[in-house]
């Protein structure tokens, strides 16, 4: 910029970055609070010109700490409301006397009665009398003088216009309540020697240049009695954020790659289920601990059940085992809770009303989708998160089969060190857990859920055949790829937005 003179300089300046510099040229320093109530600009736009400028080498910026007063949160009602004492006041300048039970119908509550009264008795202002008995506020001075000093500071306050600290002291019992002093960082704006012979140029000419050509003005010829703004394109601008899938949706489209891979089919399922879907058809008792509000998040709304021959068949099964050879839970099951709508708590409905529609055997499915339980949150639990279903329907499968899908599956994802554990379930057996070991945590922590559907949850629909399922959090294993040591990072309002614009892709 040394090297540029000062005449290409001025033609390089837009209309506001001209405004501005008229506008600072008034004063040998300024700081933006200035700038606002003088320009009457937004924030923004004074500091994104100020840094144009600053480019230029026009103006030089420094910051600096500064003590200032602000409205708290009551100031910022008075603005609106006025003062409780300025409202008692006038209200008495009018009616000479009120009984003290009246004062609340002037409009103000009892904690602004209470102070309205405090001051104008301090102020001397008026008189508390007892009339028999009758409690009597008589005024005894028509002097609001104090009243419009505080009035006064506090506009100024509004404005953000500095005032005297020995006025504020002056009325300090009564500012307490509705300002407070804040340490602010202040930008102090110096116009440069650069910058000084740039404004004895720009200050005699038409601000009004040509920034952008339009159709409008090449039709009226009006380019012709105006000059136009030079741009320097060497000049520094910001790096630009530029828009990339979240680190989630690309986990999402790996696992959907992996699945594929395997011979999958995708499913899709609602949010919103009714009880029946997420819970009853299932197999999951109507007295499970998962079903209670601390854990399930219901809707105050009921659904519709599907047909009656399926709901006859659940509801025998959870009774008494239908003609599985089970008992079942020997607990009464009540239509109405099946009906209860709910935010699914696992996307497994996905799986039971695949099965429900008919699938041929053998059959491969999955889903990626959204799931809610009432969680603590902590390093590894969501209220809400992604859940990644999948079953395999075939004849003479076991066990192995299922830990063998489970493998192959992560290892086209490079995650080889995992584990499997016995755990149970309401609605597989066996069931077992998928643990990986955490190098964050030095521990092994359970990353999918999985087993074998149960005859009980499998008869509603008429299948014989073996069914493999299971369930894995997409964000556990987001946590995995990306080597995350907390999951809020990823999702949720502690979500780490510098993680997020500028994360590597990883390379399995």
């Amino acid at each position: 910029m040394q090297n540029i003179n000062i005449n290409n300089i001025s033609e390089m300046l837009s209309k506001d970055e001209r405004i501005l510099l008229i506008e600072l040229a008034k004063n040998k320093t300024t700081n933006f609070t200035t700038l606002e109530n003088n320009l009457k600009w937004e924030y923004a736009k004074i500091s994104r010109n100020v840094l144009w400028l600053e480019n230029k080498q026009i103006v030089k910026i420094f910051t600096k700490k500064t003590e200032s007063y602000v409205l708290t949160k009551r100031g910022e009602e008075v603005i609106t409301k006025g003062l409780p004492e300025r409202r008692l006041f006038d209200y008495l300048l009018k009616n000479k006397n009120i009984s003290l039970k009246s004062v609340g119908d002037i409009g103000l509550n009892e904690a602004e009665c209470n102070i309205a009264i405090g001051i104008l008795k301090k102020y001397n202002i008026i008189n508390i009398e007892n009339n028999m008995g009758a409690i009597l506020i008589k005024l005894k001075s028509s002097d609001d003088s104090r009243i419009k000093a505080i009035e006064k500071l506090i506009n100024l306050i509004k404005d953000n216009i500095k005032i005297d600290e020995n006025k504020v002291k002056e009325v300090k019992e009564v500012l307490n309540r509705l300002v407070e002093k804040k340490i602010i960082d202040d930008k102090e704006i110096v116009m440069t020697d650069i910058g000084k012979k740039v404004y004895q140029i720009i200050k005699s000419e038409n601000i009004d240049t040509i920034e952008i050509i339009t159709s409008e003005i090449l039709k009226n010829n009006s380019w012709k009695y105006k000059k136009f703004r030079k741009y320097d394109i060497k000049a520094p601008v910001p790096p630009m954020q530029l828009g990339r899938y979240h680190p989630l949706v690309n986990v999402m489209n790996m696992v959907m790659d992996a699945f594929i891979a395997m011979g999958f089919e995708e499913m899709e399922g609602p949010w919103v289920e009714t009880a029946f879907w997420d819970m009853d058809s299932m197999f999951i008792p109507q007295d499970h601990p998962a079903r209670d509000v601390q854990d399930t998040f219901y809707l105050n709304k009921y659904g519709k059940l599907p047909n009656a021959e399926l709901v006859k068949k659940v509801k025998e099964i959870q009774e008494n085992g239908y003609d599985t050879g089970s008992v079942g839970y020997q607990n009464k099951w009540d239509e109405e809770t099946a009906k209860e709508l709910l935010l699914r708590t696992h996307s497994t409905p996905s799986t039971f009303k695949s099965l429900y529609k008919g699938v041929n055997n053998p059959t491969k499915m999955f889903s990626i989708g959204r799931v809610f339980r009432n969680e603590n949150l902590d390093k590894t639990h969501l209220a809400e998160f992604h859940q990644i279903e999948g079953f395999v329907l075939a004849d003479d499968l076991n066990l192995r089969n299922l830990m063998g899908y489970l493998k192959e599956f992560y290892s086209l994802l490079g995650i080889k060190n995992i584990k499997f554990k016995p755990t149970y379930n309401p609605y597989t057996e066996p069931s077992m857990e998928v643990l990986y070991y955490h190098t964050h945590f030095k521990k092994w922590v359970e990353i999918a859920n999985s087993g074998i559907f149960r005859p009980e949850a499998l008869r509603p629909y008429n299948i014989n055949a073996n069914v493999l399922g299971w369930g894995l959090a997409l964000e556990r294993l987001a946590m995995i790829i990306y080597d995350i040591k907390d999951i809020r990072e990823i999702l949720g309002h502690e979500c780490k937005i510098d993680f997020i614009q500028n994360y590597h892709y990883p390379k399995l």
